[in-house]
């Protein structure tokens, strides 16, 4: 669905650009001149809008904590208490703007495990891709399960969600 969409605003890019080309070409070769340049401004305004609206999606799909952050709303719909391993501001201010919720912090990450245990009932914690290691040893000897989004952008594969049941 989204690549025919692609598809539609390329092909309407591709007939604003020929027809406003024509226009302007036919008003300047007409003595019309000032009339052109006047217009051209709006017309090169225009193109990139719409180019910018093909461009924008496709570069939004790869950077964005949303769907991970959507996950995250899933599981604690469902309950379960969720934490976050990682003290760096960016990571917690973008995961608490698109999860709608703050999250307490699970520092270092070899307390995911009492983090985990101290919760009655469900729990998870999210881990940065690159520390999941040190939370897996942290967690050996327990039944755990690692949680990831379905979306295929590479910052919601910075992050992945152990959980407790």
């Amino acid at each position: 669905m989204k690549s025919l969409l692609g598809l539609a605003l390329a092909v309407l890019l591709l007939a604003v650009a020929v027809f406003a080309t024509w226009t302007l070409w036919r008003d300047y070769r007409g003595g019309r001149g000032r009339r052109a340049a006047l217009a051209l401004p709006a017309v090169v305004a225009a193109v990139f809008i719409l180019g910018g609206s093909m461009i924008i999606p496709a570069y939004d799909h790869q950077a964005t904590y949303k769907p991970f952050a959507d996950l995250i709303r899933t599981e604690m719909e469902s309950g379960r208490k969720i934490g976050l391993a990682t003290d760096e501001q960016k990571y917690i201010g973008a995961l608490t703007f698109y999860a709608d919720s703050r999250f307490p912090i699970v520092q270092p990450v070899s307390r995911v495990r009492e983090f985990l245990h101290s919760n009655k009932g469900a729990a998870g914690v999210m881990v940065e891709k690159k520390q999941l290691a040190a939370a897996e040893e942290a967690l050996s000897g327990t039944d755990y399960r690692i949680l990831k989004s379905d979306h295929t952008g590479y910052k919601c594969d910075y992050f992945r969600l152990v959980v407790k049941d």
